[in-house]
């Protein structure tokens, strides 16, 4: 998962998502406010794990390719992947005691992507590295 996508970007795919429903509607169905959904959509705000977790639970929406714009495989698959690095870093940033920003979150679930697709794991090490990049990579705590 290498590609970065702008916010614009991934507002853009979430737009192409919604199709004809409306605004509430969409954003009801995915356990969210319209106005938080619109900043999604508009690349205003980060889009958070919370809903990438709702669109695949929704519509089998891969989340890798609603943050890069590529799909890795099935999205059973991209969900097992974004789920082993994802409990492996809350993990890691509980150790740390430290609570990471939805972009933060992010940012290490892309960077631990390759190691995991690839099927070399993640271990405690691993995690703690992605939780340390990913509070000093700018993106930081919450």
């Amino acid at each position: 998962m290498a590609d970065k996508s702008t916010p614009e970007e991934i507002g853009a795919r979430l737009r192409r998502l919604r199709g004809d429903r409306s605004l509430a509607e969409f954003s009801a169905e995915l356990g969210c406010s319209k106005a938080e959904y619109i900043g999604y959509e508009t690349g205003r705000s980060e889009i958070p794990v919370s809903l990438l977790i709702a669109l695949f639970e929704y519509g089998k929406i891969d989340p890798a390719w609603v943050l890069t714009g590529q799909s890795v495989g099935s999205p059973a698959e991209a969900a097992s992947i974004a789920g082993t690095i994802y409990s492996a870093v809350l993990k890691a940033a509980e150790r740390a005691g430290v609570t990471l920003s939805p972009a933060a979150l992010i940012y290490a679930i892309q960077s631990g992507w390759t190691d995991v697709s690839r099927g070399r794991g993640i271990d405690d090490v691993k995690a703690d590295i992605l939780v340390k990049l990913a509070t000093m990579g700018g993106k930081g705590l919450q």
